[in-house]
């Protein structure tokens, strides 16, 4: 789960005299800020239920010259957005805003937490930068980089991780600088599968099926928006992900790989109803077996 690297890291800079603040809509408990809040009473404030305040008070501590790092739900966030644009983005001040149990990864608390707009929300506004991490690792690192580095970020997380299958453990936990991994054969390529968040591991074993059978196949990851044209070319393109496909990387699979021959999306529809994750994941067509019928069929 993404989402335990808010405790992570935390962790590692709660003893740091310059750590940052801590912002949230009465969510410490379920997003392991507990231990933070009682030793650092001096960075750590509760809002109660009130995302706008959440925003509004990171834009105001941070105009001290200290970041803000206000933490909340995804599908809590979207109450956030107005005084996110009108003043963190528009004052350009240094505030990170988390999202946790975003998407289907929500799993049973249903609809009205299964946000699955927010990635495609954050990521129109101009100069917001987005991060989607594929393993805690990376997700310690994406809250690391927008806390050193000043600009408005929002950092996806999620509640629930598919399990480890065949995937190679160097290419999927290592951390990278630039929030890029990739993994399968060298191109020319049959197909790519392009993915942020943990749709990563379904994506690495449907390719090392998909290599199994003797086509040339490359998972792609895209753990930071906006991201670069990954300069390879491949006959189908086929993005996968936790989150609307009208919104997220599904919208721009074109700028990614421009001279495919074919386009293809599985995204999560909303609302599915309140079941167990992975149970929303097959549904949605975001497993292996998924990902193998999109594949055949654009071949």
């Amino acid at each position: 789960m993404t989402s335990t690297a808010i405790a992570e890291y935390l962790a590692g800079v709660i003893d740091d005299p310059d750590c940052p603040y801590v912002v949230t809509a009465d969510l410490a408990n379920p997003l392991g800020l507990v231990d933070f809040s009682e030793r650092r009473a001096d960075r750590f404030l509760n809002v109660g239920v009130a995302e706008q305040m959440l925003a509004a008070a990171g834009a105001g501590l941070s105009t001290t010259g200290r970041p803000a790092v206000a933490v909340t739900f995804a599908s809590f966030a979207l109450r956030a957005v107005e005084i996110f644009r009108h003043l963190v983005v528009h004052d350009d001040l240094h505030v990170v805003l988390v999202g946790s149990h975003s998407g289907l990864s929500a799993g049973p608390n249903g609809g009205t937490h299964q946000c699955t707009e927010d990635l495609g929300i954050f990521s129109s506004m101009e100069g917001v930068v987005c991060f989607s991490p594929r393993s805690v690792p990376e997700a310690v690192e994406a809250l690391k980089y927008c806390v050193a580095t000043p600009g408005q970020y929002y950092v996806r997380l999620a509640k629930w991780e598919p399990p480890a299958g065949i995937r190679s453990e160097g290419t999927t936990h290592a951390a990278s600088t630039d929030f890029f991994a990739s993994h399968g054969s060298a191109e020319p390529l049959d197909v790519a599968v392009i993915s942020h968040g943990v749709t990563w591991n379904i994506a690495c074993d449907a390719v090392e099926v998909l290599l199994s059978r003797g086509i040339t196949s490359c998972a792609f990851h895209i753990g930071r928006l906006p991201a670069e044209p990954l300069g390879v070319t491949a006959r189908v393109a086929l993005t996968i992900e936790d989150h609307s496909a009208l919104s997220g990387i599904g919208r721009t699979i074109r700028s990614f790989l421009p001279d495919a021959r074919a386009y293809r999306t599985i995204g999560a529809p909303w609302p599915l109803g309140s079941d167990d994750a992975s149970r929303l994941y097959e549904i949605a067509g975001l497993s292996v077996a998924g990902i193998l019928d999109e594949i055949e069929d654009a071949l």
